[in-house]
């Protein structure tokens, strides 16, 4: 065999020469077909011929290494090694992968027995990130994490030491194996402490110096790490990770002008925050918010108004008009509520499912609450029995418990309306039918 460069181009149509080549000993022909058979580039995949010829390969650089003892002869064959790793878990021969990860290890080891750098300390981490890899294509998470902790406790200190990106990525990397490893396990508040410890270390990176991908991903796991905290009950983290979302896509709006995802990305931050500082009865952050995301869909909606387009529209001015109306400002959430009911009755009338049904009725009833307040009892009596009407349609159908509770709701808003209005009687009648259900 031998290491020498050759001309064969890597496309297709020399793939002929490519092996014959390669079967002539030329090694970078022979690097090249596997990575032809392992990764299906101008071939079918054939992790089979891929093992084959990753195998020899593996030989020819353990020879040299033992012949040379050079470092750069152990990098070739660890590299091999990782590929004849991947190669094995193609075809399930899982325990096979162990053992070839086992050896990548052994050969990092001679490596640094002779120059133990830290580049080659970061092999090592690799190594073991590779080891957790073999687990999680076998679906076998808990055994992920000993191989992923391993790798951190490498990649650690060499960014401890540098404190630069390129040593930080590998400590991110390892926190983001650890919260997918946890979240399959179903450890949701350990998955949660794993992400903030990804998302603490790229921010102490400078923000300037991100590039805009970088950015964008950051953005997203502050928005996914809001989210799981938000259903765990940590409502002020959830709050702190929604707003540093807002913030960085805001940003890259204010920069780049935006892609039409990155606007639905910033309206929905908008609208879960301010529904954050709704339960927290913190009306005006939560108007800002709302608000905000009504400005970003209403532009999208002009540009293509989708059903999802009009839904999230919708969403946003029904919530908008609730906080208004908490803050006694009737007028203005009417305004909100009739927005929404506009779009909710043409989304409606096109679809006809029950989840619209119900979000109509569910707009309606909170309409009526307003005009209640108003005093506009004629209005809120008329929308309160447009909101019955959708209810007791979907109690029909589903026959649930939960649909029958919400139709129950809605007696009781009957019986509150008729009280303002000085009507007793009729206030008794509708919370009767209540005790007859």
């Amino acid at each position: 065999m031998t290491d020498q460069k050759n001309t064969v181009e890597n496309t297709a149509d020399d793939f002929a020469r490519l092996k014959a080549a390669a079967e002539g000993g030329d090694v970078n022909a022979m690097e090249k077909l596997a990575d032809r058979y392992l990764y299906g580039d101008g071939t079918d995949p054939n992790p089979e011929a891929a093992e084959l010829w990753l195998t020899k390969l593996d030989g020819y650089w353990g020879e040299k290494l033992r012949q040379t003892g050079e470092t750069e002869a152990g990098d070739s064959q660890r590299a091999v090694l990782g590929k004849l790793t991947l190669a094995l878990c193609n075809r399930k021969r899982y325990e096979a992968a162990r053992e070839t990860n086992k050896k990548q290890r052994y050969i990092v080891k001679l490596m640094r027995a002779h120059e133990d750098t830290d580049d080659v300390r970061r092999k090592l981490g690799y190594v073991y990130i590779q080891a957790a890899l073999v687990s999680e294509i076998e679906k076998k998470p808990a055994e992920e994490i000993p191989w992923l902790k391993k790798a951190l406790d490498v990649f650690l200190p060499l960014y401890q030491k540098h404190k630069t990106k390129y040593w930080m990525t590998d400590v991110n990397t390892a926190y983001q194996y650890l919260k997918d490893a946890c979240t399959e396990l179903g450890n949701k508040e350990e998955a949660i402490d794993w992400q903030e410890k990804s998302i603490a270390i790229r921010m102490e990176m400078d923000a300037a110096k991100m590039s805009k991908s970088e950015r964008i991903s950051l953005a997203a796991d502050c928005h996914s790490c809001a989210f799981a905290c938000s259903k765990a009950g940590r409502q002020k983290d959830a709050i702190r990770y929604y707003e540093k979302t807002v913030e960085l896509r805001e940003g890259i709006l204010a920069e780049n002008g935006g892609s039409t995802a990155l606007r639905k990305n910033l309206s929905g931050s908008c609208h879960n925050l301010a529904g954050l500082y709704r339960k927290k009865k913190q009306w005006e952050p939560a108007e800002i918010y709302y608000r905000r995301a009504i400005e970003l869909w209403e532009a999208l909606f002009a540009e293509d108004a989708t059903e999802a387009a009009k839904k999230s529209l919708a969403y946003s001015y029904h919530f908008l008009g609730i906080v208004l109306h908490s803050e006694e400002r009737f007028e203005d959430a009417e305004q909100a509520f009739q927005k929404a009911i506009g779009l909710r009755e043409d989304l409606y009338f096109r679809m006809g499912v029950n989840s619209v049904c119900a979000d109509l009725s569910a707009t309606y009833r909170r309409a009526s609450l307003n005009s209640c307040s108003a005093k506009q009892f004629g209005e809120a009596r008329n929308r309160l029995e447009k909101s019955l009407e959708l209810r007791t349609l979907i109690c029909e159908e589903e026959k649930t418990d939960s649909a029958q509770e919400d139709v129950e709701q809605i007696y009781r808003d009957f019986a509150d309306l008729c009280v303002a209005e000085g009507n007793d009687a009729e206030a008794q009648e509708w919370m009767e039918k209540i005790s007859q259900k």
